[in-house]
């Protein structure tokens, strides 16, 4: 009895396993084929691109030989012609030669005529003594055949007979000539120069470059016949201009991936030269058969009165299954079908083993279920992980940002106070030192946030009019202080070929040339900066950093914009340069670094920009111009300001600096007492952080908005200024979506919150700047 029970629980647990197997199979054969569908998807879309992109060049390529003919057509010297002409006047020849002459090289057109309106090629044969010209009477003017070989020119009265291959053009060319007076008898019929252009069915040419009398065969010789009307200045129709292309020549500008040009309406189908798939299915439907993974039948704008053109093209599943996406899908499922198969066999030895065990097959069978609900669960969360591990970048990237800004912010603040208490040598030194190490840890952050900006594509270019000069002016006013603090100069130079006004995107600009005078004025210990700008050609702007420290090594030079190298003399973290070249590859222009002699750095960049509409202003006769610093916008004494910020110590700081120089400031610390203290107080500004508990900033200036919206008393709108850790150009279009006034990213210095705030203590020199000839 005991051997019958345990056979019964072995044959369960194998009908268990069974069913699980199929299960999983189940599971992974569904996931591969939603992986395929999509891969499918994505296979034709990538195909109609690559199609689109073949369709435009076949297009190019018929315009531009339109093109050319239809300059033919209108030169002077053509248009004067008419059927007792003899001959062109050597201008015309030699400019007709030189229009052939480039389609010949550029599109392989085998022929050029000028053929009269009275041409007949049915006359040819009716008096062999004096043939009628198969072209033109005036020297049997054909160009690319001897238009360019006079002394080897032989009269047409000499001939015999006319090839037989020359009468199927011909024969196309009067048909062409006939319905072209039909419809377009007169120059009055056309609009400006949107000349009409006929396209021939498919005839043998004379054409003999791609012929082999060893092995004859017409296919190679086959052609199309294009033609445009010419018009005398009388307006009637004086005649045609033909090229004639080989069909063999025309389809080898197609890809070898299966593609084909085709017309219905004149029978016309050329395939590319190894590709016969499209010859497996109908140019003018849709594929459905089992061996094409894509297929499609796209519509083409040729100059072609009668029109019907299409590019046809098909990729084989043969080539779709070798795809690396394929390739990919169908290796995970073989893995997951070895998985599968050498967990079922361990599960079966398991099972036969617990099978001679009765006391223990509950256990292990638990364990089993057990194992098996991890493993599907590990299987379920692999692919949620690979689809948010991009975005979890950007996430932890922004958190970390937004981390050390607040605690950064409050170090800086906190050096600026006890800077205003005017310590001593000894601790004005150990202040430097903090205010040093906290602006390389803020740009480090920053250039981390731009390096990941600039790999994800979000980096957006904006173009606007601004004024060279000025942008560097502005620029090295921001840069003044630190060069006063160690005893530089810094000079500007304005090249007098300088537009007063330019389309760029002057932000960027900004931000190299804030990164590349930084970096000089970290590396020179005596002499200073000088900064150039001058316009290089037209439509080009030209930087210079010059300095006189130590140089760069030549080793150096070679690297020193990859991402994260450190050349002997830098202390930062290698991104600031790298960065600095993408900005302005990104703005049209090259960077590059060389040495300044006797000593020092000379970096150099430069922007593509468009001049300005805005008026230039008039030069003054002297070449130096100072600019005298501003005085304060605004009295701090008596001003209302609400502080709403949750972290104790950032509020205190931010209280303590704003009461040093007279504000009357009220604080809260989240985003319900900021509403609540600006329902029934009046405040002048506003200073409102963006993270703060129960209600956030955004919310809390939304609603402000609404109070002063719908208060009853005559009160006064209240300026918001946004201070959060977030720094991307998303943060600060919500702030101002939501009824803020400006934005102000944190770590912020005292003279950024005076200034969103309209108060200036202290006035700041600006820079001096000097019109001097800079070499182009």
């Amino acid at each position: 009895m005991r051997y019958a029970r345990l056979s019964w629980i072995e044959l369960g647990g194998y009908l268990l396993l069974v069913a699980l197997g199929c299960l999983l199979w189940l599971q992974f054969s569904s996931a591969r084929e939603m992986d395929l569908k999509a891969a499918t998807r994505a296979f034709q879309a990538e195909n109609q691109a690559k199609s689109r992109a073949v369709a435009v060049n076949i297009e190019a390529s018929f315009r531009q030989m339109y093109q050319g003919i239809r300059t033919i057509a209108r030169l002077p010297t053509v248009r004067a012609l008419s059927s007792e002409s003899h001959s062109l006047q050597e201008d015309a020849r030699v400019s007709a030669q030189e229009i052939y002459n480039n389609l010949a090289e550029n599109l392989s057109v085998s022929e050029l005529y000028i053929v009269p309106a009275n041409f007949d090629p049915d006359r040819i044969d009716s008096d062999t003594a004096t043939p009628e010209a198969p072209l033109m009477t005036f020297d049997e003017f054909i160009v690319g055949k001897n238009a360019d070989q006079s002394s080897a020119r032989i009269a047409f009265a000499e001939k015999s007979k006319v090839e037989e291959v020359e009468i199927f053009e011909y024969r196309a060319m009067k048909l062409q000539i006939e319905y072209l007076k039909n419809r377009y008898g007169n120059e009055d019929i056309i609009s400006n120069l949107n000349y009409p252009a006929v396209v021939s069915e498919e005839v043998i040419t004379c054409d003999n470059t791609h012929y082999s009398p060893a092995a004859p065969d017409d296919n190679d010789r086959k052609g199309l016949v294009y033609s445009v009307p010419f018009f005398g200045f009388d307006g009637e129709l004086r005649g045609i201009v033909t090229a004639v292309v080989l069909s063999n020549v025309l389809t080898e500008i197609l890809p070898n991936e299966g593609y084909a040009l085709g017309n219905d309406r004149l029978g016309f189908y050329r395939g590319s030269r190894d590709g016969q798939l499209w010859k497996e299915v109908s140019p003018r439907a849709e594929a459905s058969l089992d061996n094409v993974a894509y297929a499609s039948s796209m519509p083409l704008d040729f100059p072609d009165v009668a029109g019907g053109w299409s590019l046809w093209s098909a990729v084989p599943t043969a080539v779709f299954l070798k795809s690396p996406a394929v390739q990919s899908i169908n290796e995970r499922f073989r893995t997951e079908v070895i998985i599968l198969i050498l967990g079922s066999v361990a599960l079966a030895a398991a099972l036969r083993w617990l099978a001679h065990r009765g006391s223990t097959v509950e256990r292990h069978n638990r364990d089993l279920a057990l194992r098996i609900e991890e493993r599907t669960s590990e299987l379920a969360s692999a692919k949620k992980i690979a689809e948010e591990a991009n975005s979890a970048k950007t996430q932890f990237l922004a958190r970390v940002s937004h981390e050390i800004r607040t605690p950064m912010h409050a170090i800086i603040s906190a050096a600026e106070l006890l800077r205003s208490s005017q310590p001593d040598l000894h601790a004005q030194a150990k202040l430097e030192i903090i205010d040093h190490a906290s602006q390389t840890l803020l740009d480090i952050v920053n250039q981390v946030l731009d390096l990941s900006a600039i790999e994800h594509g979000r980096l957006s270019i904006n173009s606007v009019e601004f004024g060279p000069s000025a942008l560097v002016l502005e620029t090295c006013d921001m840069m003044r202080a630190v060069a006063d603090r160690r005893g530089l100069s810094m000079t500007v130079e304005c090249a007098p070929n300088t537009p007063a006004s330019y389309r760029s995107d002057p932000a960027r600009i900004r931000q190299v040339l804030v990164n590349l005078i930084g970096n000089a004025l970290k590396h020179t210990l005596a002499g200073g900066v000088t900064v150039r700008v001058s316009r290089e050609v037209s439509g080009i702007l030209a930087f210079d950093v010059v300095d006189t420290g130590s140089g760069i090594e030549e080793d150096d030079r070679e690297h020193i914009f990859q991402e994260f190298y450190r050349g002997a003399n830098s202390d930062g973290a290698g991104l600031g340069l790298a960065i600095s070249r993408q900005l302005v590859e990104r703005l049209g222009g090259t960077i590059q670094v060389s040495e300044a002699p006797p000593h020092g750095a000379h970096f150099r960049f430069t922007v593509a920009a468009e001049p300005g509409v805005a008026a230039c202003a008039a030069r003054k006769e002297s070449n130096l111009l100072e600019t005298k610093p501003s005085p304060s916008t605004a009295a701090s004494a008596g001003i209302r300001i609400l502080l709403a910020e949750d972290n104790e110590r950032v509020r205190g700081l931010i209280e303590e600096t704003l009461r040093q120089f007279g504000c009357l400031v009220q604080v809260a610390s989240n985003g319900d007492e900021a509403v609540a203290a600006a329902r029934h107080t009046s405040f002048d500004a506003i200073l409102m952080d963006c993270s703060m508990p129960k209600l956030d900033g955004i919310r809390a200036a939304s609603r402000i908005r609404e109070i002063e919206a719908t208060s009853i008393a005559e009160r006064r709108r209240a300026r918001i200024v946004a201070l959060t850790a977030s720094a991307y150009a998303s943060d600060r279009e919500a702030c101002l979506q939501a009824g803020m006034d400006d934005f102000l990213s944190k770590p912020f210095k005292r003279d950024d919150l005076f200034l969103v705030l309209g108060i200036a203590p202290e006035a700041t020199p600006k820079t001096t700047a000097v019109l001097a000839p800079v070499a182009e």
